[in-house]
């Protein structure tokens, strides 16, 4: 049995915030001719089956399991949806954004890493169990950075049009919060250099001052 599949990885780094990442042409495969029908829908249960698949095999490898995220299961329904249409495998039909671009349409997570796998089979089953044989996919399903993905699959006839969306999220917290992060991260560091703990006060001028006022202290 051959199920085709394809895969891509974006890496966002923050060496150069002002790039826009780059979209590859992904590389065309001949493509197993599938029966399928006219008719096309979602399938809730082989998104969970394949979600239950993906986890396990991460616990298995000793990796904390990934959260699902309802903007990146709208990104992956949206392509799946448009791979079914055509009946073919690719991360960007023409006319269609990019991986980066369509997540960030769909998905309030903040991503610094996202990675896209797309393939097609009969079963949920069949689908992990593809990607698993593949190593560039299976690198994507094992990487310990992911935290977050979105899982859509769209049954045509006999045949599963799957799309897994992966990210590396980072948590948003309210000012409040934030200064509270940063105040334990604080307390650690000078914990571990044996230093006194600093008294905290008021932080409202520091909030008001202005980015170029700010000193980097060793």
């Amino acid at each position: 049995m051959f199920w085709p599949i394809l895969s891509l990885v974006l890496l966002l780094t923050d060496s150069n915030p002002h790039a826009r990442p780059t979209v590859p042409r992904p590389a065309r495969l001949q493509l197993l001719a599938a029966e399928v029908g006219d008719d096309s829908a979602y399938d809730p249960q082989a998104e969970k089956e394949l979600l239950d698949l993906t986890n396990r095999t991460r616990e298995r490898a000793g990796l904390p399991l990934f959260q699902l995220d309802e903007g990146l299961a709208r990104a992956a329904h949206k392509h799946a949806t448009t791979m079914a249409m055509r009946q073919e495998l690719s991360h960007q039909f023409p006319g269609e954004l990019g991986l980066s671009q369509r997540i960030s349409a769909d998905s309030k997570l903040y991503l610094i890493e996202v990675a896209e796998n797309v393939a097609l089979a009969e079963s949920a089953e069949r689908i992990n169990d593809g990607l698993m044989h593949s190593p560039p996919h299976r690198e994507n399903i094992l990487h310990p950075s992911y935290n977050s993905i979105g899982i859509g699959i769209v049954r045509r006839g006999n045949v599963l049009y799957a799309v897994e969306d992966f990210g590396h999220s980072l948590p948003t917290y309210s000012s409040e919060k934030a200064e509270d992060v940063v105040a334990e991260a604080i307390a650690q560091k000078r914990a571990g250099f044996h230093q006194g703990i600093l008294q905290r006060n008021d932080g409202t001028l520091a909030q008001k001052m202005p980015a170029s006022w700010a000193l980097l202290i060793p």
